[in-house]
C-alpha cells in the first residue's frame, strides 16, 4: 500500500489573509510581527490558484509510488498517510559547506536516520516551514525564504512535498498566505528545458501566453506570495551545471523573483555539498522516517486487523526489519509482502529481489519461488532491465521516450513487466510519451544487479564505472 507520511499539521490555524491588514502571533516562537496585506489577485492569478486547487484537491498518492498499482494508486491521502517527522537542524549548512558528508547511523531504539555532525534538531511541522527563524533570544527572528530539505531515498520527499504539501494547501489547511504552489520535478528532462520564470508557471499550469505574463508580473511584485518546490536535485547535479542557466539561478534565488519562496529536496550525497556550497538556505530540514509507533500505525492502516497484529508481533522480534519499516517506501513494500506471504523482509536488496520476482511471476503466469530459483527466461528479462538501467543512469537520464527503449533494444516482456511508470502531465499535452522507473532505488538496484552480472566479464567496465 502506497502510504507515505504524513506531517504534524500544529499552527495550521494561522489566520488566513482575507485582504485586510493583519497582525499575526506565530504562537510557536513567540514573536508578534506584521505581515502587509493580501494583494488583491489579478484574474489569470485567480484562475491559476484555482486550477492547481482543482489539480492537488484529488488527493491521489504519487502515480508509480509502489510497484503494486492495484493496492498503491489512487488512494485518498487522507486514508493513506501517517505522520513523518521532519527535524530543523541547526548547522546542517555549515556541515555540507564543510566537506562530504558524514557516516549515517541507525537508531535501534527509534530508528531514524541522523547526521552525524549535525547539531540536534527539533521537530517541525508542515505548516512550519517558512516561519520566521528565532536565532537567539536577544534578536528578531530571521524571515526564511529558501529552505533545504535532506533525506534518503525513500524516506518520502517526493510524496511529502509534492503530494501532500500541495493537498494540505488546497485543502486551505497550510499555507495560506501563499497564492501559488508550483511543484517541480528536476529529473525530468522537460524540466531542465525551462529558461524563464514564465516558462516555469506553464509548467505546471495550462496558460496562454497573456496568462504567462500575468501570473509572471504578479510572482515578480509579489514574491513571497509564490512557493516553488524543486525536487529531487541530485537526480540532475551534472545536467543543470551544464544545460539549465535558469533553473541553475533559480536554485541559487538569483532570477528576478527576488524573495520567492522556495523548497529543495535532495539525498544526503555529493550533490548535497554541492549545492550548499552554491546556494543559501534560511532552514535546513531532514526527513527522518517513521518512529516506531509510527510503523505500528502505518501497518494498522496497510492492512486487515489479523494480519496488522500478526506483521506487528513479527516486528517486535525483527530489529532488521523495523529498521527498514521507518523508510516510508519499503515499508510499504514491506506491507504488501506480508500481506502475500506472511514473511517480513530484513534488508534492502532482499525486499527489491522479492518485488520483481512477483512482477514475473505476474507476468508469466506461474510461480518462480525465489530470486535465487528463476528460470533463464526471466534472468533475461533483468538482464534487459539491467543494461538500460545502468546505461541511462551512468548518463544521469531519468527520464526517456519510446525512442530511448527501441534504441536500447528492450523487448517486449521487458518493457511490459511493470517497472516502468508514465510521465502524465506529458501525456496530458499531447507531448510524445515519457516514461521513468517507478523509483529511483529501483532504476539503482536494477542497475546494480547488471553491474554485478558483468563485472568479472566486462573488460570495460571500470570505464563505466569512471563515467558513473
Amino acid at each position: 500500500m502506497a502510504m507515505s507520511s504524513k506531517l504534524r499539521t500544529k499552527g495550521s490555524d494561522n489566520p488566513a489573509t482575507d485582504g485586510a491588514d493583519f497582525k499575526k502571533l506565530d504562537r510557536d516562537h513567540g514573536a508578534a510581527f506584521l505581515e502587509p496585506a493580501a494583494p488583491l489577485l489579478p484574474q489569470e492569478v485567480r484562475d491559476s490558484r484555482d486550477q492547481l486547487i482543482r489539480l492537488y484537491k484529488e488527493g491521489k498518492v504519487l502515480a508509480g509510488y509502489g510497484l503494486f498499482e492495484e493496492s498503491v494508486g489512487g488512494r485518498p491521502v487522507e486514508e493513506v498517510f501517517v505522520e513523518n517527522t521532519l527535524v530543523a537542524r541547526e548547522g546542517l549548512e555549515q556541515l555540507f559547506r564543510e566537506g562530504p558528508m558524514g557516516s549515517r547511523s541507525t537508531v535501534a531504539s527509534a530508528p531514524s536516520h541522523v547526521l552525524q555532525g549535525a547539531a540536534a534538531g527539533q521537530s517541525i511541522a508542515l505548516c512550519e516551514l517558512f516561519s520566521p527563524r528565532a536565532v537567539d533570544s536577544q534578536q528578531q527572528p530571521t524571515p526564511v525564504c529558501r529552505v533545504l530539505v535532506v533525506g534518503s531515498g525513500g524516506i518520502g520527499k517526493s510524496t511529502l512535498f509534492c503530494c501532500k504539501l500541495p493537498y494540505e494547501w488546497a485543502a486551505g489547511r497550510c499555507m495560506q498566505d501563499v497564492d501559488l504552489l508550483i511543484c517541480v520535478a528536476l529529473g525530468e528532462a522537460t524540466t531542465i528545458q525551462i529558461a524563464s520564470a514564465e516558462e516555469l508557471f506553464a509548467s505546471s499550469l495550462d496558460l496562454d501566453s497573456d496568462e504567462k505574463k500575468a501570473v509572471f508580473h504578479f510572482a515578480r511584485a509579489n514574491p513571497s506570495r509564490v512557493c516553488v518546490v524543486l525536487d529531487a536535485v541530485d537526480e540532475c547535479k551534472d545536467i543543470l551545471e551544464r544545460a539549465s542557466p535558469f533553473m541553475m539561478k533559480l536554485l541559487k534565488g538569483k532570477t528576478t523573483l527576488c524573495g520567492l519562496r522556495t523548497i529543495v529536496t535532495s539525498r544526503p550525497c555529493g550533490a548535497i555539498h554541492w549545492l550548499a556550497q552554491q546556494c543559501r538556505f534560511d532552514r535546513s530540514i531532514e526527513v527522518v522516517g517513521f518512529s516506531p509507533s509510527e510503523v505500528s500505525t502505518f501497518v494498522d492502516k496497510a492492512l486487515a486487523a489479523d494480519v496488522a497484529s500478526n506483521m506487528k508481533e513479527q516486528l517486535k522480534e525483527n530489529t532488521d526489519a523495523a529498521c527498514l519499516m521507518a523508510t516510508p517506501f519499503m515499508a510499504a513494500h514491506c506491507c504488501e509482502e506480508f500481506r502475500n506471504s506472511g514473511s517480513l523482509c530484513k534488508c534492502t536488496t532482499e525486499l527489491l529481489q522479492k518485488m520483481l520476482v512477483k512482477l514475473l511471476e505476474v507476468q508469466a503466469g506461474v510461480s518462480f519461488g525465489s530470486f535465487e530459483e528463476l528460470p533463464p527466461e526471466q534472468l533475461a528479462i533483468l538482464e534487459e532491465l539491467g543494461r538500460f538501467a545502468l546505461g541511462t543512469f551512468s548518463e544521469r537520464q531519468f527520464v526517456f521516450s519510446e525512442a530511448d527503449k527501441e534504441r536500447a533494444g528492450l523487448s517486449t516482456r521487458a518493457e511490459k513487466l511493470g517497472v516502468f511508470v508514465a510521465c502524465e502531465k506529458h501525456l496530458s499535452r499531447g507531448k510524445p510519451r515519457l516514461h521513468r522507473f517507478s523509483h529511483l532505488l529501483l532504476h539503482e538496484f536494477l542497475a546494480a544487479y547488471y553491474a554485478a552480472s558483468i563485472i568479472r566479464t566486462e573488460v570495460d567496465f571500470l570505464d563505466m564505472l569512471v563515467r558513473i
